[in-house]
């Protein structure tokens, strides 16, 4: 969720801001079908911080926003980070797997499959029984958020759960949720994207993280703060 054009500025020790912003928190694919049958090929990425063995969360599918059914992900592999952050390396289960939601309702209707936000999903292939196409674009005012692991909600077991989503609905908004577990750290790069993000609204929850890893003080956080406002400010 951080554009790879801006990965080469992370911090030398910044596997786990990578591991973070490839979780799918707020990803969604919609179409527009009479299928009956969708099928998702995956590859589904478990996150472990050191003995910390990530959320394993499912997918969500929507019938015309109505929920109809989650299936729990699959865990294809585990993406082990020591607490340094400075090393990855991938334990693997198999090479893929397969997502099904099967019995939707018969009928054109937009099919929104929710990603699970705590895991790295790499969307191979969609396969469906009937033809698709892409929905209208939604009408809906944009809301950009950034925040930590409260916005990015990796503990609720389905992706729709987390309160930007939530929100999101109560207030009629298409939500972008740029929530980093433990990784909302005022990055020049995430205002950047932020900028860059055609939006209506944008929010920010900012200060645990930095007050938690004491990467801040009295002195540097305020023009930290500043400046990034700045920086998204310009953009928009």
């Amino acid at each position: 969720r951080i554009p790879v054009a801006a990965w080469p500025h992370f911090p030398p020790a910044g596997e786990n801001l990578r591991a973070v912003s490839m979780q799918a928190s707020g990803v969604r694919i919609a179409l527009v079908t009479a299928a009956t049958r969708v099928e998702l090929h995956v590859v589904c990425t478990r996150f472990q911080v050191q003995d910390f063995l990530g959320a394993r969360n499912a997918f969500v599918a929507e019938i015309d926003g109505k929920p109809h059914a989650h299936v729990e992900s699959p865990v294809n592999g585990i993406l082990h980070v020591p607490l340094s952050a400075d090393a990855q390396r991938t334990e693997e289960f198999s090479p893929s797997a397969v997502v099904v939601f099967d019995d939707l309702p018969e009928g054109e209707k937009t099919v929104t499959v929710w990603l699970p936000q705590g895991m790295i999903v790499d969307l191979l292939d969609v396969r469906v029984n009937r033809p698709i196409e892409a929905p209208e674009p939604s009408t809906r005012p944009v809301w950009v958020h950034h925040g930590s692991s409260i916005s990015h909600g990796v503990e609720t077991p389905l992706p729709t759960g987390t309160w930007p989503v939530v929100a999101a609905r109560t207030a009629d908004l298409d939500v972008i949720n740029l929530g980093f577990g433990g990784q909302c750290m005022l990055d020049p790069f995430v205002a950047d994207a932020i900028a860059a993000t055609p939006a209506e609204v944008v929010s920010l929850k900012v200060g645990v993280n930095i007050v938690g890893a004491r990467s801040m003080d009295q002195r540097t956080f305020a023009p930290a703060l500043h400046g990034f406002l700045d920086r998204v400010r310009r953009g928009h």
